[in-house]
């Protein structure tokens, strides 16, 4: 019967294909590969597509939007887990450079955000920004909005924002920036101002038995007040009333630009100063106030968005692929710098950025370097390092090297950043605290006692570093000594870097404390600081509060009567900062600069300049 079976047309059939069965299978495997190809081809080619009128969709939850993205977590896992879809986050730069990419795309429409934390997994990471971030968002989306009234040339709005009801007042501020502001009937605008609580633990270190001994340079070097004071001492106090009354007014001339520039600035700061002494409000009294357009329900807004929808992050995937095949845009390394300056290994960590700006050094193909600071500073001899490293670079390579501060750069982060080319920052970035602080715990006889603990100490030298002995006469001479050789040598150093006068930076040294703004105009010339609104410079006076709870409570207001200071003295240098603007700006100061020292046969004939490509060293990146 198998005979029979063979000798038919059917097994003869069998019989070749079987014999040929090998380039079968490949062709076949070859065929499926190609077409599932074809077909991902194809479907990238539709999610890639962008239609005319297009409207960006952005999810502007808390924690969208981060200043670096951080290695993946066990929470970050389980919370994709728990998702279907889990909420895109976008580091700020990729933010900002979608924004600004839209800008001139003519395909897009307007941007579309809803600012709702409902609907999230409970491990989603909710980092809110800070108001210096909100402030690179802010002038990112005000050029968009110009950009589109150009290109369109109609009165419909390029940019509307919703919520259920907003979380924070910093939240609302980013909205505010949008033409169209629309809120949940119940909703709520948590528009309250300024604040700051700081704690102090001296009492508590006194009754376990831990004497803390401070040296700080100067007075308002504030860093070991929470360990050795019951309140903050008058000069450390009143930094801070200026401090909070600089980003109280900052927030109140931003507002008052979003919502009521019709009123001119002066007055429309004014009026949003104002409402921030009686928030927060509901949706009905926010609507009153002008705060917000209209209340709707999600279903609501949602029916009245017209036209092709695009996810921003998406659109920010699909155009960076396209910024990175553009041959003439300068090539800027970015390298990040967040956190406590010290020696400890972790992603952005001082350790990481030296490597980051030697990867960045070494390659051939990059213009300029940008380091981005987020750091209250840090360790004085890491601090240094860092500067070293920045000197090195700069003299090796003649790359420019410019800092950008994020939402702090202060104390060692500042030491860091005067060995760069310039420094920039946003106008609420705390900035300053050129001071030294060092703070010796000394464990008593009363802890141990506590513990039921006894020691006996043994030395063959000296006991200065021993925690468990306070410090005689002649050892604090010398640790006083130190403290004073370190703060003149970070006086000299920005002094070397800034161009500064001795008489102009103990003026600005100290320990002070300032705003980006501040510090921008305590340097200005007079002609220059003349042409600023008046209340840039404003001093502030501070009034005890009686409070049923006892906390102790202490009120900021602008002294009445005072003018910005009027100081025409040679010495000012460079000043603290060399311009206000973000990370956008810097880089492409950085990339303008890289430019302007080529040799004259490889500038380009026109100087047209491109928009900065940011590169990511394989370190600094946290990742």
């Amino acid at each position: 019967m198998w005979t029979t079976v063979a000798q038919s047309r059917v097994g003869r059939t069998a019989s070749a294909l079987w014999r040929y069965k090998g380039p079968i299978v490949v062709s076949l495997t070859a065929t499926a590969l190609v077409t599932q190809s074809v077909i991902r081809a194809r479907q990238q080619r539709a999610q890639e597509h962008i239609a005319p009128g297009t409207y960006l969709t952005w999810r502007l939850y808390d924690g969208a939007v981060v200043e670096t993205k951080q290695p993946e977590s066990l929470q970050s896992l389980l919370a994709q887990a728990s998702s279907k879809e889990a909420p895109p986050v976008l580091e700020l730069r990729e933010a900002i450079r979608a924004i600004h990419t839209a800008k001139q795309d003519p395909r897009i429409r307007g941007i579309v955000a809803n600012l709702s934390g409902i609907n999230l997994p409970a491990m989603i990471p909710r980092t809110p920004l800070t108001l210096a971030q909100v402030e690179e968002l802010m002038h990112a989306l005000k050029e968009f909005q110009v950009a589109k009234k150009a290109q369109f040339k109609d009165d419909a709005p390029a940019t509307v924002a919703w919520t259920d009801t907003f979380d924070r007042q910093t939240s609302y501020l980013l909205a505010s920036t949008f033409e169209r502001v629309y809120m949940q009937p119940t909703g709520m605008v948590p528009l309250v101002g300024m604040e700051a609580h700081v704690p102090f633990v001296r009492r508590l270190l006194a009754w376990l038995g831990v004497r803390v001994h401070s040296e700080t340079r100067k007075e308002l070097k504030s860093m070991t007040s929470t360990f050795v004071h019951d309140e903050l001492p008058p000069a450390q106090l009143a930094n801070y009333a200026e401090l909070l009354g600089d980003m109280q007014r900052h927030f109140a001339r931003y507002l008052g630009q979003n919502r009521y520039k019709r009123d001119g600035l002066e007055a429309a700061t004014d009026r949003a100063a104002a409402l921030m002494h009686d928030g927060p409000y509901s949706a009905r009294e926010a609507l009153d106030a002008g705060l917000i357009d209209g209340t709707l329900h999600y279903h609501e807004h949602k029916s009245r968005l017209e036209g092709p929808r695009k996810p921003l992050a998406q659109y920010a995937k699909i155009t960076s692929r396209a910024a990175q095949r553009e041959p003439l845009s300068p090539r800027v390394a970015l390298v990040y710098l967040n956190g406590a300056i010290d020696r400890t290994k972790r992603p952005q960590s001082a350790s990481d950025a030296m490597r980051g700006l030697h990867e960045a050094a070494e390659q051939s193909d990059i213009d300029a370097i940008v380091l981005r600071i987020n750091s209250g500073g840090g360790d004085v001899v890491t601090s240094e390092t860092l500067w070293g490293v920045l000197q090195d670079i700069r003299a090796r390579t003649r790359r420019p090297v410019v800092v950008s501060f994020g939402s702090i750069g202060a104390s060692g982060a500042y030491y860091t950043a005067v060995a760069a080319d310039a420094i920039f920052a946003n106008q609420s970035t705390l900035t300053g605290s050129i001071g030294v602080a060092l703070m010796r715990p000394t464990v008593t006889q009363g802890l141990l006692d506590k513990l039921h603990v006894n020691v006996q100490s043994l030395f063959t030298g000296s006991a200065a570093l021993s925690s468990l002995h306070e410090l005689d006469a002649q050892q604090l001479k010398r640790v006083q000594r130190h403290v004073d050789q370190t703060y003149e040598d970070f006086l000299h150093k920005v002094q070397q870097g800034r161009g500064i006068s001795r008489a102009v930076l103990d003026r600005l040294a100290g320990g002070r404390v300032m705003t980006g703004m501040r510090a921008w105009m305590e340097c200005l010339p007079e002609q220059s600081r003349a042409k600023l609104p008046r209340d840039h410079a404003r001093a502030y006076e501070t009034s005890t509060l009686a409070d049923a709870s006892g906390v102790p409570s202490v009120a900021v207001a602008p002294r009445p009567g005072t003018e910005p200071r009027e100081d025409t003295r040679d010495g000012h240098g460079r000043g603290l900062i060399d311009q206000l603007g973000g990370l956008h700006d810097a880089a492409r100061y950085a990339a303008a600069l890289a430019e302007a020292r080529k040799e004259p046969e490889q500038a380009t004939g026109t100087r047209t300049m491109h928009e900065p490509t940011l590169v990511r060293p394989a370190h600094g990146l946290g990742a």
